[in-house]
């Protein structure tokens, strides 16, 4: 029964505050909800997900770029368009998406290639803590968006954050990287991994996960 329909029933049997009991009561449960399913994620026993396609090191890296915006229903359109939308529950709203911010989205996308860290729930933690430690350049934003992650991450998965933490302060990121980025996606995923310092194989140690639910556009 939604909260909408609990809400009239009570109203109608004057249980206004047995209604907002109810109320408090679902808001925290989904909360929490939502807590344990990412723990969940951070071992085996979590629920079936799906698994990314690994990306070969002999590949280009736009080609493993693209397969792996095709596989998590994500597009280029953010790279280029002035406005990014974010998904706030049913509703989508957008923000402005300057030049910079577009830039450094593009450049997150192939730290996840290049990583191997997924784009699920979880990976998003990963990939933030080795950004955090491969290096976030001067361009101050990117903290303020990046950190909170880093952060959260030591919460929900706190091993598996400071692993990629760690690894991420063995390499160096794209972010204070001067190469042009049409440049980079001509480059073997193998020999960008070996100029920023990652394995052969990338860095994670598991599978990458899909992302479950649209937080970008597709197209």
């Amino acid at each position: 029964m939604s909260l909408v329909a609990l809400a009239t029933a009570a109203c109608a049997g004057g249980s206004a505050l047995r209604v907002s009991r109810l109320t408090n009561r679902r808001m925290q449960e989904t909360v929490e909800s939502s807590f344990r399913g990412a723990q969940r994620g951070c071992t085996a026993r979590g629920p079936m997900k799906r698994i990314a396609t690994p990306i070969a090191p002999s590949s280009t890296v736009i080609a493993a770029r693209d397969l792996y915006l095709k596989e998590n229903d994500l597009s280029t359109r953010v790279y280029s368009e002035g406005w990014y939308p974010i998904a706030i529950g049913p509703l989508s709203v957008s923000v402005p998406s300057p030049l910079r911010a577009r830039e450094v989205t593009a450049l997150h996308d192939l730290h996840h290639v290049l990583t191997g860290y997924g784009a699920d729930f979880v990976g998003e933690f990963e990939i933030s803590a080795w950004e955090v430690g491969a290096g976030l350049g001067a361009w101050w934003p990117l903290w303020l968006i990046t950190f909170p992650s880093f952060l959260l991450g030591w919460l929900v998965c706190p091993l598996r954050t400071r692993r990629a933490f760690v690894r991420g302060r063995k390499c160096r990121s794209l972010f204070a990287v001067n190469t042009p980025y049409e440049e980079l996606l001509m480059m073997r995923v193998e020999q960008l991994r070996e100029r920023l310092g990652i394995p052969r194989s990338g860095v994670a140690d598991r599978p990458a996960r899909l992302r479950s639910q649209r937080s970008r556009p597709a197209g």
